[in-house]
């Protein structure tokens, strides 16, 4: 390996680390903006926030091949699983039998199965609603 190939790999490697130290280990200090770059921003209701996230929870359940998804389903499992278990982001689960989402969904909530985005999603589920999003699922078949 050449002298300039070398320089070109350590700076490379240290621009890579520097930015995953700023995006997991440091960079977390508060920056306070000059006053003049402060400007007043009116309060939105959360009221709103609310209608619109109905709104697109009726779209979604309007454009489902099965009619009505449920409200967990539609925030929690259909932007990396699509609305049909299809899964363009996340793995496809419209072939899973309702055991064995069950199994799935629980073991990701011990952390048996490791998933950090998959592990938050379900840590606060009750088993109850993990029955039922899997009984949900499984009828994509």
């Amino acid at each position: 390996m050449n002298k300039k190939t070398v320089i070109i790999t350590l700076v490379a490697v240290l621009v890579v680390g520097y930015l995953l130290f700023q995006e997991f280990g440091g960079g977390n200090e508060v920056v306070t903006a000059p006053q003049s770059a402060v400007v007043d921003v009116p309060a939105v209701p959360v009221i709103v926030e609310e209608a619109e996230e109905e709104q697109i929870t009726r779209e979604l359940a309007a454009q489902s091949k099965r009619g009505e998804l449920s409200k967990d389903y539609i925030v929690k499992c259909a932007p990396c699983h699509n609305r049909d278990g299809s899964g363009p982001v996340g793995a496809p689960i419209a072939w899973m039998s309702k055991d064995e989402l069950v199994k799935a969904l629980r073991e990701y909530k011990t952390g048996e199965r490791k998933n950090s985005l998959m592990e938050n999603l379900m840590k606060n589920v009750s088993d109850n609603d993990i029955d039922r999003l899997a009984e949900e699922i499984a009828a994509f078949k």
